[in-house]
Formats: C-alpha cells, structure tokens, sequence
C-alpha cells in the first residue's frame, strides 16, 4: 500500500505505516496514538484491502478523522468467491462490535 500511495503522488515522508496492531482495532488505536503525537494529521487515507476498508475507515471517523477511502487493489489472490464471501461476513459481524469497543474505551 505504501507504494500504491508513492506512485498515486504522496511524498514518502507524509506516509505513516502502523505495523504493531495484530486485528483492526488495536490498528485503529496504534494509528491514533501515532496521529496524536504528530498533531497535525487531521486527514487519514485508509489504505488496507477492499473488503476491509468500511470498517478501518468508520473507526477512524469515529476518533474524529477526516477519513480517505481510495480505490484499492481488488485481486483476491488465491481466495475463492467463497472464501472473499466469508471475509466480508466476517467485517458485517465485527464492524458492531468494534465500534461498540471503541466508543467503550474513548468514553472512559
């Protein structure tokens, strides 16, 4: 994704990868405490696979980014029809519930 960026005219120096978070939403908290500490990163582009991306790009909305969703490689790699439809189940049932987490633990 950081070359997709580079080559769509982000300087690299402008480009912030997160590589500590092991699911989305310790990503999404990662991503905040990064953008927090630089203070001037009021607009995110939400870069992460298509099917992945509404999720990322509404938690960040809700930790008050202006977030960017672009268009993004659509290949499946070696994922079946199936196995895509299963994914994107699974990103409709965990989408609740992260955003129930996350506005559960910015409340507190």
């Amino acid at each position: 994704m950081k070359q997709e960026l580079i080559d769509r005219g982000v300087p690299a120096r402008r480009i912030i990868m997160e590589l500590k978070g092991r699911d989305t939403l310790q990503s999404v908290r990662c991503c905040h405490v990064i953008m927090e500490r630089r203070g001037d990163c009021g607009r995110v582009v939400c870069c992460t696979s298509r099917y992945h991306q509404p999720r990322c790009a509404l938690l960040l909305r809700m930790l008050g980014y202006d977030v960017v969703s672009p268009r993004v490689p659509t290949s499946r790699g070696r994922l079946s029809w199936f196995g895509v439809a299963r994914l994107v189940a699974r990103e409709l049932l965990a989408l609740p519930y992260d955003a129930a987490l996350l506005l559960a633990r910015t409340k507190a």
